[in-house]
């Protein structure tokens, strides 16, 4: 007499083709996210950079005086008309900055730019651009 013989659970095939196919998703997960967290990274470096922007408005508002602000490749500082040194804000995740114009403009005691500026925040492969327009309203794109 024979007794019937019934296998349980899976081959080492079927475990395999299951490992791939799980290893082919995370891999195509972990590009999705890598992604992501650059343009969320490069998102809070232009904000962060605004942010200072609005900082020097108010300044120069509250001092009722010019402020004159310098951009540099990592960093924005900031310094009375007589040259003394008010403050800078390093920009996060060393994204990187640059003026359309000139490397340096100046709030006037209002807090008005001079003049409207235009900004690029590079972040790796990608880039923001920030306008600084004449209202001292700062726009992103």
């Amino acid at each position: 007499m024979k007794h019937p013989t019934k296998t349980k659970g899976l081959s080492m095939i079927e475990m395999l083709v299951v490992i791939a196919v799980f290893g082919i998703l995370l891999s195509i997960g972990a590009l999705l996210i890598n992604g992501l967290l650059q343009r969320q990274r490069l998102n809070e470096a232009s904000r962060v950079f605004g942010e200072s922007l609005r900082r020097v408005s108010e300044l120069a508002v509250t001092e009722s005086q010019p402020i004159t602000a310098t951009v540099s490749a990592t960093q924005l500082s900031w310094a009375e008309d007589g040259g003394a040194n008010r403050g800078s804000q390093p920009l996060p995740y060393n994204a990187e900055m640059s003026s359309s114009s000139s490397t340096n403009f100046t709030f006037n005691g209002r807090g008005l730019p001079t003049e409207p500026e235009t900004f690029v925040v590079t972040l790796g492969s990608n880039s923001r651009t920030i306008y600084l327009l004449p209202t001292g309203a700062v726009t992103y794109q």
